[in-house]
């Protein structure tokens, strides 16, 4: 998660980055029915298929210790589905590198009725079968409402400074520190970060934004990674009050 900076007094003032109140925060399966779709699947009926970033809060236990954490699903309309955010961005993921690299986050996904199943890879390859509702533009999978995240518009604009913790190792100990980008609405974009002698380092460049897909360019450092806002009280998305990325 990011937020929007704080100043030093502001950080100073603060046990946690991100806390201050002065600023805003950024953080029947007969089978007529049956359309199980592969990764290479054309999608064809839309009520079959799913597409974009969903976030839920899943339960699990631990012997008799209950677990909350947060889920995310990317599902892609040709019937892929990555269980977490794609590292590099939806619109740049090395499908055939996340299948050897990180096969338990990537599988394939087919809607049956009210049911959703999951073909999931890995060294504990298992087919998992959910229950699945639809609510507007929102999901319920497996009885827990699982959120779409919005999406900004092509060649979007950012207009704003934000912020997240970033732990570093000084001497043996770790420290966290904030690392800082600031976007501008020229489409320039820079980045403020502390190194292990906590000297500041600073970089400015470029970054192209589409979709849930961020680029950013310093050079020939290019980066890209999935980005999407997290909207509080305020509902532009030139200046959001919460970034994931």
């Amino acid at each position: 998660l990011v937020f929007p900076a704080q100043t030093t007094a502001e950080v100073r003032s603060s046990a946690e980055l991100g806390k201050s109140k002065t600023i805003k925060e950024t953080e029947s399966s007969g089978k007529t029915n049956r359309t199980i779709l592969s990764a290479s699947a054309v999608a064809g009926n839309k009520a079959k298929v799913l597409s974009g970033l969903f976030t839920r809060f899943g339960q699990s236990f631990e012997g008799k210790s209950l677990i909350c954490q947060e889920e995310i699903f990317y599902f892609f309309a040709d019937g892929r589905v990555y269980h977490g955010l794609p590292p590099e961005g939806p619109a740049h993921l090395d499908w055939s590198k996340a299948i050897k690299e990180s096969p338990n986050l990537c599988g394939t996904y087919g809607i049956i009725g009210d049911t959703i199943v999951f073909q999931w890879n890995g060294t504990n390859a298992q087919t998992v079968t959910w229950k699945l509702r639809r609510k507007g533009n929102n999901l319920e999978l497996n009885g827990m409402v699982a959120d779409k995240a919005p999406t900004f518009p092509n060649n979007a604009k950012l207009d704003g400074t934000y912020a997240h913790p970033e732990i570093v190792v000084v001497q043996g100990k770790p420290v966290v520190t904030p690392v800082i980008y600031s976007f501008t609405a020229d489409g320039k974009v820079n980045l403020e970060k502390k190194d292990t002698k906590l000297s500041v380092q600073k970089q400015s460049g470029s970054y192209l934004l589409s979709g849930n897909d961020l680029e950013l360019n310093f050079g020939g450092d290019h980066t890209s990674c999935t980005i999407f806002p997290q909207h509080l009280d305020n509902r532009s998305l030139k200046s959001p009050d919460r970034l994931s990325i």
